[in-house]
């Protein structure tokens, strides 16, 4: 039998983010929460799509938790969460919020 590489032995990172609701009226606060699986790292990917975005921190995650923001923006502004295990391989998860 040939032996698999090591980089293929780690588990694949998962991740998963969700809001406490989906709809939301301007200037009030979204709570995005989180959870990691299989991860040594993580972060915010910053959302660049265009003007209906939230400002999303640079930060690196602990394996799980949760963001506070205000909703400044009308629109369907979504968080992004980028994960990566020992190997370098990753994954991403996103939430979308409407705000009114």
């Amino acid at each position: 039998a040939i032996a698999k590489p090591a980089a293929n032995t780690a588990s694949l990172p998962l991740c998963t983010i969700t809001s406490d609701k989906y709809n939301y009226w301007l200037n009030e606060i979204i709570v995005f929460r989180w959870t990691t699986t299989n991860a040594t790292s993580a972060r915010f990917v910053p959302d660049t799509s265009g003007r209906g975005n939230l400002p999303s921190p640079t930060i690196e995650l602990t394996p799980s938790g949760e963001w506070r923001t205000k909703a400044t923006v009308s629109g369907y502004p979504f968080a992004t969460i980028e994960v990566t295990n020992a190997s370098g391989q990753r994954a991403a998860c996103s939430s979308m919020v409407n705000v009114y």
